[in-house]
């Protein structure tokens, strides 16, 4: 009797009942959720401590050195400038036909926008200029090869690839391959 007379949000059974609803809620979700997961594969302790061992271990014994700097820049760069592209690889090796402690750069990069052709060759023939004469800059890099990826016109490859090699203080380029679909 005391119980009809209260305010309905005093009473103990609206709570009660608010409390089961969003515990069966909580358990439908849960087993919702867990009919999505995929199986883990359990990994013994000792082999995840060694394998976080080996990964500190690689990161304290790697310095970054002249080549990793490079590799930065040209992140950075194409960070900031080369929208509707993507890193695929950056190389940065040691010009060892010069032997002068000078630097070639191979990057791979693939081209995601969804332009013509023409658009296309545009665009990538602009990114590769620019990168060449923004490492030009970096007096320590000799040569640059840009390398292009479209996969809407060539689902696997290279569309195009930019060879530019310096002359004094600028890149110029040295060849060029582009291929049959962006003609």
């Amino acid at each position: 009797m005391k119980n009809e007379n209260k305010a309905w949000y005093k009473r103990w059974s609206t709570w009660l009942g608010v409390f089961l609803g969003l515990l069966i809620i909580q358990i439908v979700s849960d087993l919702v959720d867990g009919d999505q997961e995929e199986p883990k594969e359990e990994t013994p302790v000792e082999e995840v401590e060694m394998k976080e061992k080996v990964e500190v271990t690689k990161e304290v014994k790697e310095p970054i050195g002249r080549d990793g700097e490079i590799r930065q820049i040209i992140e950075e760069i194409h960070e900031d400038k080369y929208m509707g592209s993507e890193i695929v690889e950056i190389e940065v090796n040691e010009n060892l036909g010069l032997n002068d402690g000078s630097y070639v750069v191979l990057a791979h990069f693939s081209f995601t926008r969804a332009n013509s052709a023409e658009k296309t060759l545009n665009f990538i023939s602009k990114y590769g200029e620019d990168l060449a004469a923004r490492l030009a800059e970096t007096e320590d890099v000799s040569a640059v090869t840009v390398f292009y990826e479209a996969p809407r016109f060539i689902e696997k490859g290279n569309v195009a690839k930019f060879a530019y090699k310096r002359s004094g203080e600028v890149m110029v380029l040295d060849n060029e391959f582009i291929a049959a679909e962006l003609k």
